[in-house]
């Protein structure tokens, strides 16, 4: 018997209301992959629900959507026919997915094996279904030509605009293909943090667009390991007022030379702690 069994009864001994529902829905392991239409706990609530009143069974929204295995049933979308966990399949994006389902959705990840074309896609279109979005976090080593095709609607979403949590580290995409996502024009103004480590295509030439474009304004976190970069670039970094919100900034130190880390000591533009950090090295 799952051991969250007892508190799923309890709470299901009492009143139909919102705030029941509610419980009950914290209750269930719904972010569990093991839980399915068949699990006990399932058959046990949907059971008691079926006696419910319609109204009170409302649509929960998430805030973080995986694209993930779709063979993985929803099961919360089954049991009050909406949509409240972060793991979706074909059928609920084809079903389910309306503005109104995921209008709180702010987190998107990309970090499973298996990619749809036309899921994904419509997930981050113009006109998709996420109007809240401000992170996408793609970051899986084992990312087939899907992250080509990814990067490149991407770059033609306006969707985009809206980050401001990017992290695309550990993908490995063409340099043509990163060259048309960072000069896209609707790569977003407010991002916070950037997350580009062990970016295998990533050259100094991308960085130095984003700063001189003055496009990082608002970036407080960079994460830059595991790449290959110029020292132009990190002594760029160190003397550039484009970068006032800087707080963080993450450089792999066997790829980094003497002068680099010099310019970023003495840098007396970038935040304090940053320069504090690499005088300790020198």
């Amino acid at each position: 018997m799952h051991p969250n069994f007892g508190q799923v009864r309890s709470i299901l001994s009492q009143p139909p209301s919102s705030e029941t529902f509610e419980s009950l829905i914290d209750a269930l392991p719904l972010f569990d992959i093991e839980f399915t239409t068949e699990h006990e706990l399932f058959v046990y609530a949907s059971q008691h629900l079926e006696r419910w009143p319609t109204h009170i069974l409302r649509p929960l929204t998430p805030s973080i959507l995986h694209a993930s295995d779709p063979d993985h049933i929803s099961c919360a979308t089954q049991l009050c026919n909406c949509i409240t966990t972060s793991i979706l399949s074909d059928d609920d994006l084809t079903t389910q997915c309306t503005p109104k389902t995921f209008c709180k959705v702010t987190t998107l990840l990309f970090d499973q094996t298996y990619f749809d074309d036309v899921r994904d896609n419509h997930l981050i279109s113009s006109d998709g279904p996420l109007p809240q979005l401000t992170t996408i976090k793609l970051c899986s080593p084992t990312l087939p030509t899907y992250a080509e095709r990814l990067f490149l609607s991407l770059a033609q979403s306006s969707r985009l605009k809206q980050l401001t949590t990017l992290n695309i580290g550990f993908t490995d995409v063409s340099k043509q293909t990163l060259d048309l996502f960072f000069q896209s024009p609707h790569f977003p103004q407010r991002l916070t943090h950037l997350d580009l480590q062990h970016t295998p295509t990533l050259h100094s030439e991308h960085i130095l667009y984003l700063v001189r474009s003055n496009t990082l304004q608002h970036l407080t976190h960079l994460d830059l390991r595991l790449n290959h970069l110029s020292t132009e670039l990190y002594t760029e970094i160190a003397s550039s007022t484009q970068l006032p919100s800087l707080e963080w900034l993450a450089i792999s130190h066997p790829n980094i030379t003497p002068e680099a880390i010099r310019a970023l000591a003495k840098s007396t533009t970038l935040h304090p702690q940053i320069s504090r950090y690499w005088r300790a090295l020198q």
